[in-house]
């Protein structure tokens, strides 16, 4: 389990206890955005800002390193996440934002 999560990052779910299994239950918002210093800080002080607990993430960065695609899931009911995401496009570098 820990060869696997140094190697790729991943965490073997044969081998875990008490994981949330899926997220389907939550508010899911896209966040592309340019590999600049502070942006995904700016992106989780908003939402912090607007009260949403993250309750997971995945980020990914692009080949040349330039871009990046954060994927965040918080509880939130639809009409919160459009407004969380109306905030997150105000972002400096933020490219942009789905729901």
């Amino acid at each position: 389990m820990i060869k696997k999560f140094v190697s790729s990052g991943e965490v073997d779910e044969a081998n875990t206890v008490n994981r949330q299994k899926s997220c389907n239950d939550l508010a899911k918002v896209v966040v592309r955005y340019r590999t600049k210093i502070n942006v995904l800080k700016s992106v989780f002080e908003m939402l912090s800002m607007m009260q949403m607990n993250v309750m997971d993430v995945q980020n990914m960065v692009f080949k040349e390193r330039e871009a990046a695609v954060v994927v965040l899931r918080f509880a939130a009911d639809k009409e919160a996440a459009q407004e969380v995401a109306l905030e997150l496009r105000k972002i400096e570098h933020v490219l942009d934002v789905q729901v």
